[in-house]
């Protein structure tokens, strides 16, 4: 699994796809992801999405589906922006709220492997009922902090993640964009 979080972290700002789009307000569209029964508001449209399959041991085939947006030359108070969608259709989430709170609490624990970065603070969250984790931590080779918010649904993963500097850890536009996800196609 390290190899696999290793893997998506490096795809971070590649690929393309296409999605539908609304205007929220003057600064940030809302982009609806139908078939991922989601949508997200970012402050830019130029983002690059990316689509992968691969196989993890103990969990089976995984579809995953990412949204990349880099900010670092973009008037904006953060680095970037992160929407990832896993489909696990081989996986039971259904055992157990302790099931969905080891895999994220794992999925946590690689990713933090994975970036070699210290966590500042971990919690857990819910989004409509369903359990997730909020995790903060710092990369010190690259000076960035990172927030994430991870969740199941339906036996999906979404995590949202913004990257910032030391300066910006902490402003409305990470809020925004935690706020405007939403679940879409009378879903769950």
């Amino acid at each position: 699994m390290n190899r696999i979080l290793t893997f998506l972290l490096i795809i971070l700002l590649i690929g393309c796809s296409d999605t539908k789009k609304k205007n929220l307000d003057a600064d940030w569209e809302t982009f609806s992801l139908e078939d991922k029964d989601c949508e997200v508001s970012l402050p830019y449209n130029t983002f690059k999405t990316h689509k992968e399959e691969y196989y993890v041991e103990d969990i089976g085939k995984v579809y995953s589906y990412e949204i990349d947006l880099n900010t670092q030359k973009l008037s904006d108070k953060n680095l970037g922006y992160k929407l990832s969608i896993y489909d696990y259709p081989q996986f039971n989430f259904y055992n157990s709220p302790e099931t969905i709170n080891n895999f994220l609490h794992g999925t946590a624990e690689n990713l933090l492997l994975a970036l070699n970065a210290a966590r500042i603070w971990e919690q857990k969250i819910e989004f409509n009922g369903f359990h997730g984790i909020e995790l903060y931590y710092y990369m010190a080779s690259q000076e960035v902090y990172f927030t994430t918010r991870m969740y199941i649904i339906n036996g999906r993963q979404y995590s949202l993640s913004v990257l910032t500097d030391k300066n910006n850890f902490i402003n409305e536009s990470i809020t925004k964009y935690f706020n405007s996800f939403k679940l879409i196609n009378n879903k769950p």
